[in-house]
C-alpha cells in the first residue's frame, strides 16, 4: 500500500511566502488528552493585525446548501480579541480564547475518530497585515514551520482549505520517517495537478494518529474591494448531511465591519467586554 508523506508534529505554523518572506497566517495543533474533552485538533490565528471581530454560527436552511448571501448577526458575537477554533474528539466544536472568550458559539460536528472530509477554510486578503516569522525555521517533534511560496507576485487574496481523514481511507498508510516539507499534488479530472499541499499528522503517541489533515491553498479572486486586508474562517459543519434538515457551522471574520456599532447591538464574546464608543 502506498504511504502518504505525512508529517508529523504537535503544533504547524502555516506562512505564506512571497518574494522569500514569509508570513504567518495560522497554526494547527493537536492536543493528546484523557477524555473525548481534552483530546482536540485546534486552529489558531494569532497573526493578523486586527483584533476587532466577529463570531457566529450561519444556518443554511432545509432544502438549500448555497444562498448568495448570509447574515452573521442572528447569532453573531463581537470580540476583541484573536481566537482558536477548537474540534475535540466528539465533536462539540466551538471557539476559544485561553480565558478571554466566552466559549458561547458552539456546534455539533463530526467526531474526530471518523473520517469527516471538508474540516475547515480559511480565506484572506493582505498578506502584508500578517505577522513576519523571524529566526530559524523550525523543523521539529514540537513545531514545524510549513511554507506556501508564491514567486510570480502578491497574490490578491488566499484559501486555504482543511480536510480529515483516516490514512486507510486516502488509500495509504502514514509514513512516520520522511523528510520535513513533502507536498502532494491534487489533480483535476483531466489529471493535471491543478494545486500542492501537505499531509499533517499528530505524533505517533498521540491519540488518532492515524488520522491526517490535508492542507491546501490557492490563489483566489479579491475578498473584499474596500478593504485593505480581511481574514474569514468556517469550519465545524454539522454532521447532518440530509438536504431536508438545517445546516449549521461557525464563523469568524477579522475586522467586523463597522465594529463600534456591533458592539452597540451584539452581545459580546469577551469576559470584559470593550466600552462601545459614544456618539457626541
Amino acid at each position: 500500500m502506498v504511504k502518504l508523506p505525512t508529517i508529523r508534529s504537535k503544533t504547524f505554523s502555516v506562512s505564506v511566502k512571497v518574494g522569500g518572506t514569509p508570513h504567518k497566517i495560522f497554526q494547527i495543533m493537536f492536543h493528546s488528552g484523557t477524555n473525548s474533552r481534552n483530546t482536540y485538533a485546534m486552529i489558531g490565528f494569532p497573526y493578523f493585525s486586527d483584533s476587532k471581530g466577529l463570531l457566529s454560527r450561519l444556518t443554511f436552511p432545509a432544502n438549500k446548501r448555497s444562498a448568495p448571501s448570509i447574515s452573521l448577526l442572528p447569532e453573531g458575537k463581537v470580540t476583541s480579541h484573536l481566537v482558536k477554533y477548537s474540534h475535540p474528539l466528539d465533536g462539540n466544536t466551538h471557539f476559544s480564547g485561553d480565558g478571554k472568550i466566552i466559549t458561547t458559539i458552539r456546534n455539533q460536528s463530526k467526531r474526530l475518530d471518523i473520517g469527516q472530509g471538508h474540516m475547515f477554510t480559511i480565506q484572506i486578503q493582505g498578506i502584508h497585515k500578517f505577522t513576519l516569522r523571524e529566526g530559524d525555521k523550525k523543523l521539529d517533534k514540537n513545531r514545524i514551520d510549513l511554507d506556501f511560496e508564491f514567486k510570480d507576485g502578491v497574490p490578491e487574496a488566499l484559501k486555504f482549505v482543511g480536510w480529515w481523514f483516516k490514512a486507510t481511507d486516502l488509500k495509504g498508510t502514514i509514513n512516520a520517517s520522511i523528510p520535513a516539507e513533502p507536498k502532494f499534488g491534487f489533480r483535476d479530472p483531466d489529471g493535471n495537478i491543478r494545486e500542492t499541499g501537505f499531509v499533517i499528522s499528530s505524533p505517533e503517541n498521540f491519540p488518532l494518529s492515524e488520522f491526517v489533515i490535508l492542507i491546501s491553498c490557492q490563489p483566489i479572486p479579491k475578498i473584499d474591494k474596500d478593504r485593505e486586508a480581511v481574514f474569514s474562517f468556517i469550519g465545524g459543519f454539522d454532521k447532518v448531511n440530509d438536504i431536508q434538515k438545517d445546516f449549521h457551522f461557525l464563523t469568524c471574520i477579522y475586522p467586523a465591519k463597522d465594529f463600534n456599532k456591533l458592539s452597540t447591538v451584539l452581545e459580546s464574546a469577551d469576559f470584559n467586554p470593550p466600552v462601545p464608543l459614544k456618539k457626541n
